[in-house]
């Protein structure tokens, strides 16, 4: 007779993807979701269900976006497991290179990157808006600072001839997040439908799923439906790349 085990442990690992894609697909809710301060009172609770849980901080955070776990940071939730994730796990190899390609010494590189991840932590991402690509505000950011540096050093240093990492095939848009930046996206969001524009304004003003859904009559289903749309339409319209899961990154 033929053994079962072969098809029981199968089974078994199949039921342990399952929860596993479960867990993550919960906590990115969470993290959408629920209000700053509602988060940091849940936790303590929720490290101690985690560090029980077989599937470990690492395993969990490494399937969020590069978006959730930046809305993470903004928010201070898991504050310090989240940005060791997204900027010191997926982007340390890529800011190196993005500072050597523009011409800093690597001592420079390790100078500018430690600054920058500081900054980051220091102010939690103040300045990052979630309706943005991270990847494109994180090189943003990566070129401003580097020029900061040259001016400060007096030396004449022109940008016009470096070259920007494709994403996707796709050359970054984002640039200078400044006033012409925010006009452009104040321009796409006033031409979205009325109910995806309410969404995604008050997603960015940091309000909840449900207070969302309360707001407009609909469901919470409904409302992360309409903000996909909405962040969909936003990032074609300023052509910016298609956002995927961490696991779909491309090298620049």
């Amino acid at each position: 007779m033929e053994s079962r085990w072969p098809a029981i442990l199968l089974e078994y690992a199949r039921m342990d993807r399952d929860l596993f894609l479960r867990t993550v697909e919960w906590l990115d809710a969470l993290v959408w979701e629920c209000p700053a301060d509602p988060l940091k009172l849940l936790e303590p609770g929720l490290t101690v269900w985690l560090d029980g849980n077989p599937f470990r901080w690492k395993e969990i955070l490494g399937e969020l976006s590069d978006e959730s776990l930046a809305w993470a940071v903004k928010k201070r939730f898991l504050l310090a497991w989240a940005f060791e994730e997204l900027l010191v796990s997926r982007y340390d190899e890529y800011l190196q290179r993005w500072f050597l390609r523009w011409g800093a010494t690597p001592d420079d590189t390790q100078d500018l990157k430690q600054k920058l991840y500081l900054k980051f932590f220091a102010r939690c991402l103040d300045t990052y808006e979630p309706v943005f690509s991270f990847r494109n505000y994180l090189w943003a950011t990566a070129r401003n600072d580097w020029a900061a540096a040259q001016r400060a050093r007096r030396r004449k240093i022109s940008l016009d001839d470096v070259p920007e990492p494709s994403t996707n095939g796709a050359e970054p848009k984002l640039g200078v997040l400044g006033t012409e930046l925010r006009e452009q996206l104040e321009a796409v969001v006033g031409a979205l439908p009325a109910e995806q524009q309410q969404v995604l304004r008050d997603t960015m003003d940091g309000k909840s799923a449900e207070e969302i859904a309360r707001s407009i009559g609909r469901t919470k289903r409904a409302v992360y439906m309409l903000l996909f749309r909405a962040r969909r339409t936003v990032a074609q319209a300023l052509g910016l790349p298609s956002q995927k899961g961490a696991s779909a990154r491309a090298s620049p």
